[in-house]
């Protein structure tokens, strides 16, 4: 098992376990395994070469191949790696799957991203990563002035505003929207180029099975602006 220590950061993601096909699928999408570091080739875009589309996905790929249920945060003073551990071990144990997710790709407001089929699968899991966020807020470190300044910049609504001042991250809660991100921003690429990513998309990940949210996994930055990397993943109920 992985052990990461002081790092910078950690998160609270939902992942597929690292042996199965949901996990290799979006790991050779992204280019990079955040468990074993292994660096794969990616599927071939149609109108991108592949350093464009590398760099169409360098944002996702560092940060791993996930959905965000708590958002990279620093550790509150006093409280380390096992506090965390044992902290996400007790709230997955209360927890229930959700089973049989059915995903898809489309554009979500700037990128692409896998999202739920369903309207009640998405309200489920936006209750799971409710509890996720309030469970888990008190032991992380308050955001800086510097932190709050930088999501400013981002033009959030005034409830965004409030949900990060309180929860440390603006988009929880009701503003919270699963998704599973396969690209970065795509706003100089044509029309055309986001239809060509979203049907390589569609037939990439078409073939797999529904997905089991089955698991929250803690991720770790080692360092600041480090890729992220897979530290272990506690069982649903």
């Amino acid at each position: 098992m992985n052990t990461y220590d002081g790092a910078y950061r950690y998160a609270i993601y939902f992942c597929p376990a690292p042996d199965s096909a949901w996990w290799q699928a979006g790991s050779k999408w992204l280019g990079r395994c955040a468990w074993t570091e292994e660096a794969y080739t990616q599927p071939k875009i149609p109108g991108l070469t592949a350093n464009e589309f590398a760099t169409r996905t360098a944002d996702p790929r560092r940060y791993g191949w996930h959905a965000t249920l708590k958002a990279p945060f620093s550790l509150n003073t006093g409280v380390s790696l096992q506090d965390l551990r044992a902290a996400v071990a007790g709230l997955a144990a209360r927890l229930t799957q959700i089973s049989n997710l059915k995903l898809h790709p489309v554009k979500l407001g700037h990128f692409i991203a896998l999202v739920p089929k369903l309207a009640d699968q998405a309200t489920e899991i936006r209750l799971i990563a409710q509890q996720t966020v309030e469970h888990l807020q008190p032991l992380a470190r308050p955001l800086s002035d510097d932190d709050i300044a930088r999501r400013r910049q981002s033009r959030l609504t005034p409830e965004q505003d409030a949900l990060m001042l309180r929860w440390g991250y603006p988009y929880v809660m009701d503003q919270f929207k699963f998704h599973m991100s396969l690209t970065d921003r795509l706003d100089q690429l044509s029309e055309a180029g986001v239809a060509n990513i979203l049907e390589a998309a569609s037939q990439h990940f078409g073939q797999l099975p529904d997905l089991n949210l089955d698991g929250l996994a803690i991720f770790a930055e080692p360092i600041k602006g480090g890729d992220f990397r897979l530290v272990e993943i506690h069982n649903l109920r």
